[in-house]
């Protein structure tokens, strides 16, 4: 993507940034007023669409979990029953990405005393990980999805700034 014709324009991961974080503060304050569901509400057709957006995430600079919230609000989930439903729709691809690591590992003949680096680095990924979606889903049920927007602008603002 990288050529002359692109040369005068904000690369791609900035504009989508911003674009991100538009789309899902315009969501969420159209959203007020209006009947929102749980995720017991929710019909396949809306799930399929919900799932359909991750691929957006494959352009640079998309959030998965942002643009899966933003389509969960526009299925009319509320905004604690987006959140969650975009986290749960990453288990099945954290998983296969481990199980891929790890058949990468065995095929690769990692010697028995790196285990326990791995076993470590696991856990530490596990446990933060989850850390930080508890933390998330407090900022977003005690307040909006304002916080992410303000990240996802200011993500967007310094890749324009410094790759310029």
């Amino acid at each position: 993507y990288v050529s002359r014709k692109h040369e005068n324009t904000p690369p791609l991961p900035s504009t989508q940034n911003l674009r991100s974080a538009s789309a899902l503060w315009h969501r969420q304050n159209r959203r007020a007023g209006k009947t929102q569901k749980n995720l017991f509400n929710l019909s396949w057709r809306e799930a399929l669409f919900i799932a359909c957006a991750q691929a957006v995430a494959l352009i640079p600079g998309t959030s998965r979990s942002g643009i899966t919230m933003t389509a969960g609000l526009f299925s009319r989930l509320d905004k604690k029953s987006a959140a969650e439903f975009s986290f749960l729709m990453a288990i099945p691809v954290i998983a296969l990405a481990g199980m891929y690591e790890m058949i990468q590992i065995v095929r690769n003949n990692v010697v028995i005393e790196q285990s326990d680096n791995l076993t470590i680095g696991f856990l530490a990924a596990a446990l933060s990980g989850m850390l930080a979606i508890h933390l998330l889903m407090k900022i977003i049920t005690r307040w909006s999805f304002m916080p992410f927007v303000v990240y996802r602008v200011a993500v967007g603002l310094a890749i324009l700034l410094f790759l310029r």
